[in-house]
């Protein structure tokens, strides 16, 4: 069958590494009976345990061009979540461009309280919230793709380069993200991300349609953005300007600095 070979071919990822070349194959998890649309693709329900290998279009998407965030091995972003630990209680939509300096299991993002992390495992993206793992495409490294976790109401969603790749209901009552949202070195984790990071924004509604989100074009701010930031410009001391007008600054730490983009 065919989710077996996908199962077999993830094995072998443990020996020989992330695929090279378009990285389009990956698993999916339904959450249950209902089908899923993924990549523009209708799955139908599988079994639990069932895996169905799909093709991912590529992205019609274009990076958007300007200066970025680099954070190499010892660097690090950090922003305060408590100014807004009311707002996280609600539904929200959290989106990013990424670049990977590598394709060797990471954590990309995490919260202070781990109410929210992003990892790569087994060369997969694997976003984790209110104790559900959702789990995205193999990745390519050193390629831009755009990412987007959604909460809307007792339900997360996983989207990757404008397609849902996959949703899980959540618990009725989680631990909903506190502390810090960090990304690059984090206390005590041996596993660090390195790469680029642009427009990344979080925003108190779960909005995310292909037509509300920052994807090609540069941020600007709108009304229910609790932060955003397009990392055009850097204040002195390492901090990071609010897009949203909100206050919300950032700062950048170690080694991480704002430069040009890959193209």
């Amino acid at each position: 069958m065919k989710w077996l070979s996908t199962v077999a071919g993830l094995a072998l990822l443990s020996f020989f590494g992330c695929q090279d070349g378009s990285g389009e194959v990956f698993e999916v998890h339904p959450p249950g009976p209902e089908p899923i649309a993924v990549g523009g693709v209708t799955l139908p329900s599988l079994q639990p345990g069932q895996h169905q290998a799909v093709d991912l279009p590529k992205s019609g998407h274009v990076k958007p061009e300007g200066k970025v965030l680099h954070i190499p091995k010892g660097g690090q972003f950090l922003v305060s979540l408590t100014p807004l630990r009311r707002d996280l209680t609600r539904d929200f939509t959290l989106e990013l461009w990424l670049w990977l300096e590598h394709d060797a299991d990471q954590t990309i993002i995490a919260t202070g309280n781990n109410g929210l992390r992003v990892v790569l495992d087994n060369c997969a993206l694997v976003a984790e919230v209110g104790g559900q793992r959702l789990t995205g495409p193999l990745t390519t490294k050193q390629e831009w793709f755009h990412l987007a976790l959604v909460v809307d109401g007792s339900e997360a969603k996983l989207y990757v380069n404008g397609a849902v790749q996959d949703r899980e209901f959540l618990p009725e009552t989680w631990d909903r993200p506190r502390g810090s949202l960090v990304m690059g070195h984090i206390p005590n984790n041996s596993r660090p991300f390195a790469g680029d990071v642009d427009n990344l924004r979080l925003v108190a509604e779960a909005i995310y349609t292909q037509a509300n989100v920052s994807v090609g074009t540069k941020m600007v701010p709108v009304d229910d953005t609790l932060f955003g930031f397009n990392f055009e410009h850097e204040i002195p001391g390492g901090g990071i300007p609010d897009i949203a007008g909100k206050g919300i600054h950032a700062k950048i730490l170690g080694n991480a600095t704002i430069a040009p983009g890959h193209v």
